[in-house]
């Protein structure tokens, strides 16, 4: 299976999930909700870097049932011109993101007046997160009541995290939209209750 194949099953494999992300900050609670939808992986995936290749004039909602079916192969694109400098990074990162969420992860409040080189990624948030073999660039916005990925990328030369303000993750919660099914990945806040209801007993 080629790596874009890859990418694909895997972004597909997310549209189920949703990651809940409890932080504190200046005394207070903050949550952040993340889900996954079919028509942000033309994006992430990074093909409108490759304007030297013909796509079909399709939604981008379509785009990963055309790679699942063939119609759109890694061989194709691995012939545009920003493959190995761009798109590559994005495809790797895809394919790890959610081993890397399900690991320990750092998350930043993000600003791209912070960055010490010039960016113009949109975002709100940043995460760091790291999977067996790569560290990845997760980059959140905010849509609403919702987060989305609106970049992802390998851990490189640049180091988007510096300078951005790290804040502190109290709970994980990984929930399977379909089952229902939910894994604690981190509970510091259950952990807090736990202490707080020993002293007073």
């Amino acid at each position: 299976m080629d790596l874009l194949k890859k990418a694909a099953k895997a972004w597909r494999d997310l549209y189920k999930i949703k990651y809940s992300i409890t932080y504190g900050r200046k005394r207070k609670l903050h949550d952040i909700n993340i889900t996954f939808d079919k028509s942000d992986f033309f994006h992430l995936a990074g093909f409108q870097y490759l304007k030297d290749l013909d796509f079909p004039n399709i939604s981008p909602t379509v785009y990963i049932d055309f790679i699942l079916k063939n119609k759109i192969t890694g061989d194709y694109i691995e012939k545009g011109a920003m493959y190995e400098s761009i798109v590559k990074s994005r495809l790797l990162a895809l394919v790890d993101l959610q081993q890397a969420l399900d690991k320990n992860i750092e998350l930043y409040a993000f600003s791209r007046a912070n960055c010490p080189f010039h960016s113009i990624i949109e975002a709100n948030n940043l995460i760091l997160g790291s999977s067996e073999s790569n560290d990845i660039f997760v980059f959140l916005a905010k849509q609403e009541s919702r987060y989305v990925c609106s970049s992802i990328f390998l851990k490189q030369e640049r180091d988007y995290s510096s300078n951005q303000t790290l804040l502190s993750i109290l709970r994980i919660i990984k929930t399977n939209l379909k089952t229902k099914e939910q894994k604690v990945f981190i509970d510091k806040l259950s952990e807090q209750e736990k202490k707080q209801d020993t002293a007073q007993s």
